[in-house]
């Protein structure tokens, strides 16, 4: 879709398909989640041949590198959620959702990035670990 190319690879969570289009927020969380992980796992799936999924997943996850990957004051990497690319605003919130991301990272850590990606993946369930450690119950 021209919405996700023109935006770093990064999907709006709504898509139209009468219109063949997306609209609304980019997430990671609640939404937006499955997408990208099942980008990276029909690619694993088709036995790591058709590499249209893996150039997708790949532009998905620079785009998130580029535009959802913040550092708090206490030094935690997160994801922002509810990025809107026409005003370029976030909520910077981590969603419980977005905690797959680190595992995801790990699985797709293949290639020039793989190192970069794997550190990445560590940060971001460091910071799922806080997350849940910090709340009251110990969940979110």
């Amino acid at each position: 879709d021209p919405t996700c190319v023109r935006q770093d690879g990064l999907c709006p969570v709504y898509f139209n398909h009468r219109r063949n289009s997306f609209s609304g927020e980019v997430k990671f969380g609640a939404l937006g989640d499955s997408y990208y992980e099942y980008v990276l796992k029909t690619w694993i799936l088709s036995g790591k041949k058709v590499q249209a999924l893996r150039d997708l997943y790949d532009r998905s996850i620079s785009g998130l590198k580029k535009h959802l990957i913040f550092t708090n004051d206490d030094g935690i990497t997160y994801i922002a959620d509810d990025w809107w690319p026409n005003g370029d605003r976030h909520n910077h919130k981590m969603d419980h959702l977005t905690c797959f991301a680190g595992g995801m990272l790990a699985l797709g850590a293949e290639g020039p990035h793989a190192e970069e990606d794997m550190n990445l993946a560590k940060q971001l369930t460091h910071a799922c670990y806080e997350m849940y450690t910090h709340s009251p119950t110990k969940l979110t």
